[in-house]
């Protein structure tokens, strides 16, 4: 429907790995250093998608992945599951090379569709509160979008440690809520 198919297919393969990159402790800083190449201001789920692209474009190769603190065998799996996904989009009559191009947001629009419940909107205090039961929430350190403040936020997870965090962030305009869920946002501000 909203022209992206390629793209969505290709996040949704990155997020079936628990992390693409590796930052061993003893050179965090170098691997932060190194993921900021890929860095989205708009999220995770683009930097995600940056990284698969920059992957692609240098075929997998394993000293670039280890230059780049990049966990080839999570990559490998990647690329596994966006073969079976495109399998399926084919058997399902989608077109899985369609492409939104440069217009990235659409994807974040596309995510948005399906997880608008996994929102929170940015406080007067600078807090998060989440959609979906009110939790005040934090954006978790490894996250591209930690330390900025951005008027809504979407994630993949929520997660318990100290406080309540949130992983897999991506920014939003509040606006897009009540496009991407008008039956839902509509009877919530009603």
């Amino acid at each position: 429907k909203m022209e992206c198919t390629k793209e969505a297919i290709e996040i949704i393969a990155l997020l079936s790995v628990d992390t693409i990159f590796a930052a061993p402790s003893s050179k965090r800083e170098e691997a932060n250093e190194a993921r900021q190449k890929f860095t989205s201001l708009d999220g995770d789920h683009l930097t995600l998608l940056n990284t698969l692209r920059a992957y692609e474009s240098v075929k997998g190769d394993r000293d670039w992945c280890r230059e780049n603190f990049i966990n080839s065998r999570h990559m490998r799996h990647v690329l596994d599951v966006r073969k079976q996904l495109i399998q399926f989009a084919e058997r399902s009559g989608m077109d899985p090379k369609k492409t939104c191009g440069h217009d990235l947001e659409i994807v974040l629009k596309c995510f948005l569709a399906g997880f608008f419940q996994n929102t929170a909107l940015l406080q007067p205090d600078g807090t998060y509160k989440s959609i979906l039961g009110g939790l005040t929430v934090s954006v978790h350190p490894s996250s591209s979008l930690f330390g900025k403040k951005r008027e809504a936020i979407m994630y993949d997870e929520l997660v318990f440690t100290t406080k309540h965090f949130v992983r897999g962030v991506s920014a939003l305009e509040s606006n897009w809520l009540s496009q991407a869920a008008p039956k839902y946002f509509g009877q919530r501000r009603a």
